[in-house]
């Protein structure tokens, strides 16, 4: 039996000589489940291998599934 591969995809926004930029952050496999639990490890895990100040971060934001985060 094959299952499709699920990606976590995460977009940052920054303001940049007085332009919003977006750029795509990182991209991981999802090893486990889809839960939010499993995205936001994932995404902690990437914020903690690259140093970044959580308190930097301001908003979070889906796609628009708020149930299943």
């Amino acid at each position: 039996m094959l299952f499709g591969q699920d990606n976590l995809l995460a977009f940052i926004r920054f303001e940049l000589n007085s332009n919003i930029e977006e750029e795509i952050l990182f991209c991981q496999s999802l090893l486990t489940k889809t839960t939010g639990e499993e995205i936001f490890k994932s995404f902690n895990s990437f914020i903690k291998e690259n140093k970044v100040d959580w308190s930097k971060c301001e908003v979070l934001t889906t796609d628009g599934t708020r149930a299943m985060l």
